[in-house]
């Protein structure tokens, strides 16, 4: 039987960042609350598989937020947090992948990864459970069938190890771009992988200051 890791990750503390000063992120207290949204919805359902939220922004010896730690002891999901957010504070996508490197022991002990950002808001959990159903590598596209959906997906471990493997240096992070395209390039050249017509997450555009559905 497969082991399934689920990995909520996120970002708690963008300010003073390069993303925030151009207002590409939520700010602190908006992104907060939508998390805390998304993690209650999200543990609305029982999974079976462990959990990990991790966040690259709050240093280890500084707790995160009371109710959100609280939410997550509640429901038995494990806290990984630390300032890692380098590269992240200037490309969302970095930070993605910093994440990654943080938790790559721990992805190590296990053969997939379903990956979510809980700043979504889950419309139903269908993805989810196809995922859990028959573990693989599953994706939604994004606008165009050139880019994944980089919110909720599921990724062989080895497969993404590799995928993070390639990071070791700046000028590794420098050449990344927008990890919707990096990553889906990376997948199609080295595995196979299926597709959903849907996430069923909502989103929420910063910049545009719009809710679009996935």
């Amino acid at each position: 039987m497969s082991k399934i890791l689920i990995q909520l990750n996120c970002s708690l503390n963008i300010k003073g960042t390069t993303l925030q000063k151009k207002g590409f992120v939520e700010n602190n207290d908006r992104r907060l609350k939508q998390i805390i949204d998304g993690v209650k919805k999200f543990t609305e359902k029982k999974y079976g598989v462990d959990i990990i939220f991790v966040d690259n922004t709050i240093p280890e010896n500084i707790p995160i937020d009371k109710e959100l730690e609280t939410l997550l002891i509640n429901n038995n999901i494990e806290i990984f947090h630390d300032n890692k957010n380098i590269y992240g504070s200037s490309n969302k996508g970095a930070g993605v992948i910093e994440s990654w490197l943080f938790i790559k022991e721990k992805l190590e002990n296990y053969d997939y990864l379903l990956y979510f950002e809980p700043r979504l808001m889950l419309l139903n959990f269908d993805f989810i459970n196809i995922f859990l159903e028959s573990p693989r590598n599953l994706f939604v596209y994004g606008n165009g069938k050139n880019h994944f959906f980089t919110g909720l997906f599921g990724i062989k471990s080895e497969l993404l190890l590799k995928y993070i493997d390639g990071f070791k240096h700046l000028k590794h992070f420098r050449k990344l771009g927008s990890i919707e395209y990096h990553i889906f390039n990376f997948v199609k050249n080295n595995d196979s992988y299926d597709t959903l017509e849907k996430a069923n997450v909502i989103w929420s555009d910063t910049v545009a200051k719009k809710d679009y559905n996935f």
